[in-house]
């Protein structure tokens, strides 16, 4: 299951972490996403006023663009993919972890809040928005006012992941 990092931001000019998000986009979840779009495309139809939907969702996690480099840190063989997602993820792409020398450090990290800090951004009211030709994840940084928002998973990735096609997605239009 393609395991993918989407660049986020905060709402809030003082917040000065870089948040992106980690959800396990397997086909399930991705045909999930299209139905909930379907949904919305349903209801618009209906009433125009209607713009989107959003749904409970705590599959994923929030964390920190730059506490990346911790991973690098400890094992300095990481810094051209460390570089490289960074730079993708800045650039608002979309990036799939799975076969990245990466992928097993993070998820280590991920797991590991002792890990210096941990690389996760504690979140809570975490929820899937679903719009007529996209979804996007959004949250709070946990005990506070904080908004996330990741960039948007279009239409067209959506349903590559869903066919299990393997995908490296473009920047978002």
């Amino acid at each position: 299951m393609p395991r993918i990092l989407i660049k986020g931001y905060a709402k809030d000019e003082y917040y000065d972490e870089t948040p992106c998000y980690y959800v396990d986009m397997d086909t399930v979840l991705a045909e999930k996403c299209l139905k909930r779009i379907g949904t919305v495309k349903g209801l618009r139809e209906a009433d125009d006023t209607v713009f989107s939907l959003h749904f409970w969702d705590h599959r994923g996690e929030w964390f920190d663009l730059y506490s990346l480099e911790k991973l690098v840190e400890a094992d300095d063989s990481l810094r051209d993919e460390v570089d490289r997602v960074i730079e993708a993820l800045e650039a608002e792409e979309i990036v799939v972890l799975d076969g990245s020398p990466l992928a097993e450090p993070f998820d280590n990290a991920m797991q590991d809040s002792t890990f210096d800090g941990g690389l996760y951004i504690r979140s809570e009211c975490n929820l899937m928005e679903a719009m007529d030709d996209r979804v996007i994840w959004s949250g709070l940084v946990k005990h506070t006012s904080i908004q996330l928002e990741t960039t948007s998973l279009r239409l067209d990735d959506l349903g590559k992941f869903a066919n299990g096609v393997k995908v490296t997605p473009g920047k978002e239009k």
